[in-house]
């Protein structure tokens, strides 16, 4: 009860006005015969009321209504001590992981290699993103939806170590068409714009303007993870043999982190490098649409919060309604709820 207070306290100031209609009744309850304008009081109250001995008048009693009134009058003012519980919005969030599954990711300057350091990242990934619907996508020469948008992120989980380069129907590295099936899932999922998280080491020059282009035309955000180094390494295949060209030459892939992560920015997106700590996914997951949404529906809240302070209480007037109806059913009487009109109307 230390709370305790008014959540419209400018109500207690009708308390005057049910004083007045106390008065009015008062003046009805003795002006109740026509006799009392021309007979002076001190003959009235022998004449009239003495006279009338075999149905004598009861006068009305003014406790009631007052009693009544002032309840009113604090039902109104709204009398709370106790905190309303504020509903909870869930803001829709769609996120698709799109996982490179090009043969640039068998490359071992990651230990064991880009692959497996995926993997490991997009578990962590998985973690972070602890609410909405999680799609999941791999390429190489083309796109293939692995999981479509579901909220059990442990299904997800269970997926990813099947995945590897040699599964992959065609070889090459077709970014443009992950983005594109990526646009299809969240979108059939209803969701019209969303977050992408692109896991690659790399991209080729003429894809660099393909995905300009697509960006200009989906709302999406590209948070793109640069899995690899800068200074590359050999690609070492699961049979042993290290990838080599046409010409025989050792295929030494290497990390174009400014290209990458140009094209993140240019979608309104973030780029980070691996790392071997946590901060990577932190920083990629702290920039996406779906924390933007959080901010403005807290900005929102608390914006609603100073103009609407009286919805953040449980107001108590209904329950003092509930006992003012006992004592009004005592006045649905015949006559009695004619002398009570004027009060009544007041109450309304």
């Amino acid at each position: 009860m230390a709370e305790f207070h008014f959540i419209r306290p400018w109500w207690l100031l009708a308390i005057i006005v049910v004083i007045i209609a106390i008065g009015l009744l008062k003046r009805l309850r003795v002006s109740h015969s026509g006799w009392q304008q021309i007979i002076p009081d001190h003959l009235a109250n022998l004449l009239i009321i003495n006279n009338n001995k075999q149905s004598p008048q009861r006068p009305l009693s003014l406790y009631t209504p007052a009693f009544i009134g002032v309840l009113t009058v604090l039902a109104l003012a709204g009398p709370t001590w106790q905190k309303q519980p504020q509903p909870v919005f869930k803001i829709a969030q769609g996120s698709v992981l799109v996982m490179d599954m090009s043969y640039s990711m068998y490359a071992t300057d990651l230990s064991p290699n880009r692959l497996t350091r995926a993997r490991y990242k997009a578990i962590d990934l998985l973690d972070s993103l602890k609410e909405g619907e999680v799609g999941l996508i791999a390429y190489a020469g083309d796109a293939f939806t692995i999981s479509p948008l579901t909220e059990d992120v442990n299904n997800i989980k269970l997926l990813l170590p099947s995945l590897t380069p040699d599964i992959m129907p065609e070889l090459g590295s077709n970014p443009l068409a992950a983005l594109t099936l990526s646009d299809k899932t969240l979108k059939n999922a209803g969701h019209i714009k969303g977050d992408i998280y692109w896991f690659t080491d790399g991209i080729e020059m003429q894809d660099v303007e393909d995905i300009q282009q697509w960006s200009k035309k989906h709302g999406h955000r590209l948070h793109i993870l640069g899995i690899g180094t800068s200074n590359g390494a050999p690609i070492k295949l699961p049979s042993g043999e290290l990838l080599k060209d046409n010409n025989n030459n050792i295929v030494i892939p290497r990390l174009p982190a400014g290209m990458l992560k140009g094209v993140a920015q240019q979608t309104g997106g973030n780029y980070q490098s691996i790392r071997n700590d946590n901060k990577d996914i932190e920083t990629l997951v702290a920039n996406n649409l779906f924390a933007e949404q959080q901010k403005n529906q807290q900005k929102a809240h608390n914006k609603q919060e100073k103009n609407l302070l009286g919805d953040q209480w449980q107001e108590a007037g209904p329950y003092l309604i509930l006992l003012i109806i006992p004592f009004l059913l005592g006045y649905f009487r015949r006559g009695t709820i004619v002398a009570l009109l004027p009060f009544s109307l007041l109450l309304l």
